[in-house]
């Protein structure tokens, strides 16, 4: 073949020659096989023409991207940027592609579930896909590192799931996408490489090499930017827990311990808060130290866990790290708990909880304003200072809790030292309040007594306090809500670890404010059987927790003022006792005695002498001094009972009379007791004598009240069976009988009642017989007016049959007169005459009905009724008295004089204002 001419040319040419020219002769005679293998030998000319162009082009590629490889590698051996190791090999890339694409890279988060644009595209661009979602649901490169596979978008136009993201393609000048993931020799995906292309675009094998190739690179490439990233946080966490060791070690105070921890912690990740939080005996957390960025507010205080998340609670429980990148794309909160968050302006949050014996002790917080996406190592380093500062509090709990005890222990020797030898109990309490105040470091202190019968606590020794705090708590109701209320009703100590925050304190929030202080506690002291008997408490100007140990250490204090105050009630008991003993042996006029058999000395309470009719003191106490004394018909039988009980071993009970000097007898009863030794033999015996002159004295009395009695009894059989023969008479049937004796024998009751309740030297009056007999009556209100002098003693002969006269008037007057009628009126006034007919007082009764519609004809009454003739014919046979009975023109009149007790005129008598008689 001619050296100029190429395969393609001589394949061009002989196509246009016919055969026979070629070769010679008639195509007939033309060999077809040469031919073929003539063709067939240009074809494989032109092919291996074609595979060494390509070959020199891939060769080509490769030398390109073994320079920006090299070039890369070396970037990032100098500790280059990301961007720019990683620009070497998108800016090879766009060189060797055809069309001259755009390529950038992205690299994953290190949770693996966003990418992040790291070079290739501009500024607007990265801003716009950044925290892009790496998932199947995704699109370009987020579905190409979720799958592992290249995802190619020849033309995003034509791709239903570029719909949302065209708007970006059509910004940016592009309708090819081609994306390939970036992953490591291990297998794991850190990012992902993409072509952008202005038209739309599919890739050849050429392109998928290419693509390899430069994803490897970039693998190895990233691979090794994390591990020093990953090497210099590393190196700068454990140069920070240096330096935090370094700080921590000089501290004592848990405070100091746990604010300078937190001030650190916050300062190296950047974040808006730092905290450190104690879980109380309720569950509740409380947060009392914490580090605090310009724009956070403080979280001090005391908070319910499960107000933040029931879920996040659970995990805390168990043990868990709790870490949450955005608070609002969390699932696990319901509207109420994302509010709590809100209110805090809390956005993202680390909590690392200390668990011992399985429960939740305390946690370390970590929050930040913005969601932030928390790394691996940043959770690894809370939870390393978390530990710490757990260590760090640990060592100086136990050696503040050591030193703490020592002084506790010297304390509580001291405050029994002053126990045991003072009987002032005020100043027992004094020491002890400031013993508590010092262990606590208090600002405030008081000692509270318990009174069991008011339920009230009274302050009985305080520290600090300004009068008007005194004034408000000086005596406080024990069942009010407050924080030694609540103590006492649970019989446990009540902590109050800030006034602002506990609802508890709600009520009493403003004196606490007023009085200056934030936080409190208050231990109740009980008796060894649980009683109450008072409070102690301790308060403070700052919010405030507290320990086991000072817990533990407040108990030994509350026990040993329990004490005290349990000896001086018990010392006070007794003192009392032997004082209501003697008081009640003068006032009950007991005879006490003492009698010591073995030896024959003998005591006597003042009382006995007098009882045995001698002057205190005026002899010897003696078992002859008392015999002495005895009737002689009685002596006998009184030293027989002494000596059998003795024998017997049973109560000595005897009533002898003795014989005054004066010749005055006495009844005395005696009983005693003998108390013998181990051998039997009887060596003491202590008793009592009672003077049972008056007891005698009344059951003579009594004798004759008895047979009154029976004469009363008989006299009321005779006044009902009279009233029973009367009311017979005077009823239409036995029903009505039934109803007019029924009413007699009420009326009859009520005046019994009322001489049952005055005594010898009392007597009924009449006030009180009217106003007895008309609230019985189913009267009619404001249509009675009573009026009269007070206290008109009646003559107890005359009230029974006084009160059947009144009774037998206001029935009538109900049944036909003044009280049956709705315009009747009834007015009873009475007078009292100091000095009337015999000189004695009499009571004059005007009974006057008006406002009646009197009956006429053969409706008036014919006969005279059972109150007629009580009035007409009782009264005046009976008690001398005065009486007068007529029917007016509209009611009825009676007028009743009669004597009264002469008793009347010795006390004041008022009158009374005019009423309706209480109806």
């Amino acid at each position: 073949m001619h050296p100029g001419l190429q395969p393609a040319s001589c394949r061009k040419v002989m196509s246009m020659i016919p055969s026979e020219t070629i070769f010679g002769g008639n195509s007939d005679s033309v060999e077809t096989s040469s031919y073929e293998q003539l063709r067939k030998a240009l074809e494989d000319l032109d092919q291996a023409k074609a595979v060494l162009h390509a070959s020199e082009e891939n060769l080509h590629v490769k030398e390109v991207c073994l320079v920006a490889q090299k070039e890369a590698f070396q970037a990032e051996m100098n500790g280059a940027r990301l961007e720019t190791s990683l620009g070497i090999l998108a800016s090879a890339a766009a060189r060797l592609a055809d069309d001259s694409p755009r390529c950038a890279f992205y690299i994953a988060n290190e949770k693996g579930d966003t990418l992040c644009h790291v070079v290739g595209m501009p500024q607007s661009y990265a801003v716009a896909v950044d925290g892009f979602k790496i998932s199947p649901e995704s699109v370009a490169c987020g579905f190409a590192v979720a799958t592992g596979k290249p995802v190619i978008t020849p033309d995003v136009l034509e791709d239903i799931r570029w719909q949302p993201w065209l708007w970006l393609a059509h910004e940016y000048d592009y309708r090819g996408c081609w994306s390939f993931p970036v992953e490591t020799s291990a297998g794991r995906l850190v990012g992902s490489f993409a072509f952008y292309f202005r038209e739309p675009h599919q890739p050849l094998a050429r392109d998928y090499e290419l693509a390899s190739a430069i994803t490897q690179a970039a693998a190895i490439i990233i691979s090794r930017h994390r591990e020093n990233e990953e090497r210099v946080r590393s190196e700068q966490r454990q140069a920070f827990l240096l330096r935090l060791s370094d700080a921590l070690r000089p501290l004592s105070e848990v405070p100091r311990i746990q604010t300078a921890a937190a001030r650190q912690l916050g300062m190296f990740l950047g974040v808006d808060r730092v905290f450190y939080a104690e879980i109380d005996q309720a569950g509740m957390a409380v947060v009392g130290t914490e580090y605090g960025s310009d724009r956070a507010g403080s979280i001090i205080g005391r908070y319910r866990l499960e107000d933040f998340g029931h879920v996040f609670c659970d995990v805390l429980h168990a043990g868990g790290t709790l870490v949450i990148p955005d608070i609002k794309a969390s699932t696990d909160l319901t509207q109420q708990e994302m509010q709590a968050y809100d209110a805090l302006n809390i956005a993202a949050l680390i909590k690392v909880p200390l668990i011992k014996d399985g429960r939740l002790l305390a946690l370390l917080g970590v929050h930040h304003q913005q969601a932030r996406d928390w790394s691996p190592g940043e959770v690894t380093l809370v939870k390393e200072v978390t530990e710490r500062i757990w260590l760090t509090l640990e060592r100086t709990h136990a050696e503040a809790a050591l030193s703490d005890e020592l002084a506790a222990m010297q304390a509580l020797h001291e405050l029994s030292t002053i126990a045991s030898g003072s009987s002032n109990v005020t100043q027992v309490l004094k020491a002890a309040l400031d013993m508590t105040m010092t262990l606590h470091r208090a600002d405030f202190g008081n000692v509270q007594l318990y009174d069991a019968e008011t339920n009230t606590l009274r302050i009985a020794v305080q520290s600090g306090f300004e009068p008007a705090f005194l004034d408000y708590f000086a005596q406080v109701d024990a069942s009010e809500p407050s924080a030694c209320g609540l103590a006492l009703a649970g019989r446990r100590r009540k902590i109050v670890t800030d006034i602002e925050t506990d609802p508890d304190c709600a009520p009493n929030r403003e004196v606490a404010r007023a009085a200056g202080y934030r936080a409190l506690q208050s231990t109740p002291l009980l008796s060894a059987s649980g009683e109450p008997l008072g409070m102690l408490s301790t308060h403070f100007r700052a919010p405030r927790c507290f320990s086991e140990s000072e817990q533990r250490q407040t108990d030994l204090v509350a026990h040993e003022i329990a004490r005290v105050i349990e000896r001086t009630r018990e010392q006070a008991t007794l003192r009392n006792s032997e004082e209501r003993l003697r008081s009640a042996a003068e006032v009950g006029r007991l005879g006490l005695w003492d009698w010591k058999v073995t030896t024959g000395e003998v005591y006597w309470s003042d009382e006995h002498f007098r009882m045995e009719g001698y002057a205190v003191g005026e002899v010897s106490p003696s078992y002859e001094a008392w015999a002495a004394r005895i009737h002689p018909a009685d002596r006998s039988a009184a030293e027989t009972a002494v000596l059998r009980a003795m024998e017997t071993h049973e109560e000595y009970i005897q009533e002898f009379r003795v014989v005054h000097p004066d010749g005055s007898v006495h009844w005395l009863l005696g009983r005693g007791r003998f108390f013998y030794d181990d051998a039997g033999r009887p060596v003491r015996m202590i008793g009592a004598n009672v003077d049972t002159t008056e007891r005698r004295e009344w059951e003579e009395r009594q004798k004759v009240l008895i047979a009154e009695l029976q004469h009363r009894t008989r006299n009321i059989m005779g006044v009902v069976r009279s009233m029973a023969e009367k009311t017979a008479y005077a009823s239409a049937d036995l029903q009505d009988f039934h109803a007019r004796f029924g009413d007699r024998l009420e009326a009859l009751s009520r005046v019994q009642g009322l001489l049952s309740r005055v005594n010898d030297m009392d007597r009924v009056t009449f006030d009180d017989l009217i106003r007895n007999e008309m609230e019985a009556m189913e009267g009619s209100p404001g249509r009675v007016t009573l009026n009269g002098p007070r206290g008109v003693r009646l003559r107890s002969s005359t009230v029974q049959t006084l009160a059947m006269v009144l009774h037998e008037l206001a029935t009538n007057a109900v049944k036909y007169g003044a009280l049956s009628q709705p315009q009747g009126r009834l007015a009873v006034t009475w007078l009292l005459e100091p000095i009337g007919s015999n000189d004695r007082p009499w009571l004059h009764i005007d009974w006057r009905e008006t406002g009646v519609t009197m009956p006429t004809g053969s409706a008036a009454p014919r006969r005279k009724g059972q109150g007629r003739e009580l009035i007409e014919q009782a009264l005046p046979y009976q008690f001398n008295a005065k009486t007068s009975y007529s029917f007016g023109p509209d009611g009825v009149t009676c007028r009743i004089s009669i004597p009264v007790s002469s008793s009347t005129l010795q006390r004041e008598t008022k009158t009374r204002p005019g009423k309706s008689a209480g109806l």
